[in-house]
């Protein structure tokens, strides 16, 4: 069953004359031809001084206010689509270059100065949808993230793989790929128990998260393994990165070892005639090279 438009409701004039004694609502009049007749002050404080019946609710007025309607997702909203009824959620976000002010929304038929008009009623929600954002992003990390570490999880990791693949494919744009494995992890866990092991861990995952840029992947690949994706990234490069990580975790202090934990790392470098498995299997191939040489060390192939 198809519900009424928020300009067509039964209750309209009984719902307008209740919002505005609402200290959180905001109220903006506007006739036919969207020119603004009058506003609470609430709406004021929101838009700053109104010149009745010479400022035209309008997405141009918006932006001459350095405002922009958002989504829930921040994903831009027109004022235009919102007043003609074609917003289906019923909050917007009022954003700014420096916070974003959330409201629940309603357009409403109603009259002003005993003439016919419409209202833009704005109850502020802010507190309600910082939790919203709050939640939406736990249940976002739950499924990307590694509970332990922090960092990205496999399945996460291998789903950005393919899509590098596919841009590197499509523009001819190379990345590199890291797999890391701590050294004799097994041996810390059997020594001073997988407590002090699940530490080393989370230390360690820290400082991989430390050492790469911003556009850099991390992610727990399995167990002691880590994945490290490098977009735009030749192999020589990876290479400097791995090692001097390598080199900054060997000289880490721990309060139950006397010896140095130390990694052990495989780089490859995208090439267009493999595919995502074979990077895959690749990247292992050169992990696995790099621990029998002796370990604490990196492999990868010199271009």
């Amino acid at each position: 069953m198809n519900q009424p438009t928020p300009s067509t409701r039964p209750d309209l004039h009984t719902r307008a004359s209740t919002l505005l004694v609402t200290d959180d609502t905001a109220v903006i009049f506007f006739d036919a031809e969207r020119l603004i007749v009058d506003a609470n002050a609430k709406a004021r404080q929101l838009f700053g001084e109104i010149q009745a019946r010479q400022t035209r609710l309008d997405d141009p007025w918006l932006g001459e206010l350095g405002l922009q309607l958002v989504d829930r997702g921040f994903h831009p909203l027109t004022l235009k689509a919102l007043l003609s009824g074609q917003l289906t959620d019923p909050y917007v976000g009022l954003s700014s270059a420096q916070h974003t002010r959330w409201a629940q929304w309603h357009v409403l038929a109603t009259t002003h100065q005993q003439q016919p008009c419409q209202a833009l009623v704005l109850t502020e929600v802010s507190d309600l949808m910082q939790s919203f954002h709050a939640l939406q992003q736990q249940a976002e990390d739950a499924d990307t993230r590694d509970f332990a570490t922090r960092l990205y999880n496999r399945r996460y990791a291998l789903e950005r793989l393919e899509q590098m693949h596919l841009h590197a494919k499509r523009y001819q744009s190379p990345f590199a790929i890291a797999m890391i494995d701590i050294d004799h992890f097994k041996r810390i866990n059997d020594t001073f128990g997988h407590t002090y092991g699940d530490e080393v861990l989370e230390r360690l995952a820290s400082v991989i998260q430390k050492s790469f840029r911003e556009t850099d992947l991390c992610a727990r690949f399995g167990g002691e393994e880590f994945l490290i994706l490098m977009p735009e990234t030749e192999t020589n490069a990876a290479i400097f990165s791995l090692d001097r990580l390598r080199q900054q975790i060997s000289e880490l202090k721990w309060t139950q070892m006397q010896r140095p934990v130390t990694i052990s790392s495989g780089v490859v470098r995208w090439q267009m005639n493999q595919s995502v498995e074979q990077l895959i299997f690749l990247v292992d191939q050169r992990l696995g090279t790099a621990k029998k040489a002796g370990r604490n060390q990196v492999c990868g192939d010199l271009f």
